[in-house]
């Protein structure tokens, strides 16, 4: 039952009215405020450099020094704000009453009456877990949630989504038990964790993107023929110089050069870093605090890689080894070489811009059918998928030439699915498709840049408040950017479900 005393910290938590992390931070800061518990030592001292690198009067050598300092003490459990008022607090500046503020994670909830207070079960719980009530083996979830927005999307989709319904059944009330009863799963794995989150990841989401691949390549063998009337009938009406409602061949065209050129472009320069991020002889980590930049690290070429050593003597090592050795370090290091590594820089990055353009075009026919039929259109799989391609091809180390093809990928998979809807929508109320897609064109770049200006705002007033730009113990979970690091990591280990994907497919 609920807590009776609605004034109660308790209560706001079990009612939703405020986070459990909110929650946590709420009980520490009254803990420092009475004093029944001690203000840690290092957070006054953070709190303190935080001031002398902030101070304008300071100078640039007693900010470069604290800012040293500051890094040298590692992550904080507390932003920076709270930091600086502990020391302030240390100092006698501000009194320990100062803390119970909202701007440094004291619970502030709604006084609002909502369904919630009712009290009643199935009114107040987000989920309802039919499993356990029915009986069914602790390896089985079924469970049901209020989700409004998928009653509405289910009302758009139509019977196509039923297919989303079939996928649930068939992974959580099939394949995952059925797995983990036959003893297929690591011994590790208990009933529950393959019923929730760790069968979602390990087993569902492999499978559905290997399926959403296999399927789509299936229906452009099947519509190729379609395709290819298609794009006739473009060439037809451009040559005969008639007007058309489309845009025409040529306009697409050199439209499709010009993102290729931008896209070679960018592969090429960010070849030029080295590939490696740990010395590959004393596995020393080279870009720690202190220590000189890449650029000014001893490197060597191998296989059309540029390698960074720590110091001149770990080159000389590398130097005594032979081909077998040094690729065997960089595995070890997760900075193995990819499958185009023996061809020279510039062919190596047109032709990750090649396979990059196909990618696209195929995982845009991809989203755009899915949008179509479903009204949902699975992007984060696709541009997960796209980084483990190009690390494939680029090898494990070329992070960043992987990261910035996914998120090239990722704007024009998004804009696809967005034209086709745009046009849809410009169908039904009479407007001309040449005008809309001359708009479209002229303004996509918009969004990304807006966007990314967006990340880097919240990225700081996290960073302010919680210690750390984004991720694990902040407000914001970022759970696309943790998916994108467990994709690099699995497949810089080795250790991706290439068999589910295949299996999916």
């Amino acid at each position: 039952e609920l807590d009776p005393d609605p004034t109660t910290l308790e209560y706001y938590e079990r009612t939703g009215r405020v986070s459990a992390a909110d929650v946590e931070m709420t009980r520490t800061l009254a803990a420092w405020a009475d004093g029944t518990e001690a203000i840690p030592e290092v957070l006054v001292e953070r709190g303190r450099l935080l001031r002398v690198d902030a101070d304008t009067n300071a100078t640039q050598a007693e900010r470069d020094e604290a800012a040293s300092a500051i890094d040298a003490l590692g992550a904080s459990p507390v932003g920076d704000k709270l930091a600086i008022r502990l020391a302030d607090i240390a100092d006698g500046t501000e009194d320990l009453d100062s803390l119970k503020d909202k701007e440094f994670g004291w619970a502030a909830a709604s006084t609002f009456w909502g369904y919630r207070d009712l009290g009643i079960e199935t009114l107040a719980d987000d989920q309802f877990d039919m499993g356990t009530a029915l009986g069914l083996p602790k390896s089985m979830h079924l469970v049901f949630a209020i989700a409004p927005f998928a009653i509405g999307a289910g009302y758009l989709s139509g019977r196509a989504g039923l297919m989303v319904t079939a996928g649930g059944v068939l992974a959580y009330l099939v394949l995952n038990p059925a797995l983990h009863a036959m003893g297929f799963l690591p011994s590790t794995v208990s009933a529950e964790q393959v019923a929730t989150s760790w069968g979602r990841g390990n087993i569902g989401k492999p499978l559905g993107i290997g399926l959403l691949c296999g399927g789509a390549l299936m229906g452009v063998v099947v519509t190729l023929p379609m395709i290819k009337a298609a794009l006739s009938s473009l060439i037809a009406a451009a040559g005969s110089g008639r007007s058309s409602d489309e845009l025409g061949m040529k306009t697409l065209t050199v439209a499709t050069a010009g993102a290729f050129v931008l896209l070679f472009v960018t592969s090429y320069f960010s070849e030029g870093e080295a590939s490696n991020r740990v010395c590959p002889v004393t596995n020393a980590t080279l870009v720690a605090v202190g220590t000189p930049e890449p650029h000014d690290l001893p490197t060597a070429d191998f296989g059309g890689y540029s390698i960074q050593f720590e110091h001149e003597a770990a080159l000389a090592t590398w130097d005594g080894w032979d081909d077998d050795q040094r690729l065997e370090r960089l595995r070890a290091i997760n900075s193995a070489p990819g499958l185009l590594a023996s061809l020279p820089t510039p062919l190596r990055a047109f032709l990750i811009a090649v396979v990059g353009s196909v990618w696209i075009w195929f995982a845009g026919i991809v989203i755009a059918q899915c949008t179509g039929m479903t009204d949902w259109s699975p992007i984060s799989g696709i541009a997960l998928l796209t980084v483990v391609l190009v690390l494939m091809l680029a090898g494990v180390g070329a992070v960043i030439p992987a990261v910035l093809v996914g998120a090239t990928l990722c704007c024009a998979i998004t804009m696809s699915a967005d034209m086709m809807a745009d046009l849809r929508t410009g169908y039904i109320v009479g407007s001309i498709p040449k005008r809309q897609q001359i708009v479209e064109l002229l303004t996509t770049w918009i969004g990304p840049v807006v966007c990314m200006l967006t990340v880097l705002l919240i990225a700081q007033a996290t960073t302010e408040n919680s210690g750390r730009p984004m991720g694990e113990g902040t407000d914001i979970p970022a759970a696309q950017a943790v998916a994108l690091h467990s994709i690099i990591t699995g497949v810089q280990g080795g250790d991706l479900p290439y068999v589910l994907y295949g299996l999916g497919g």
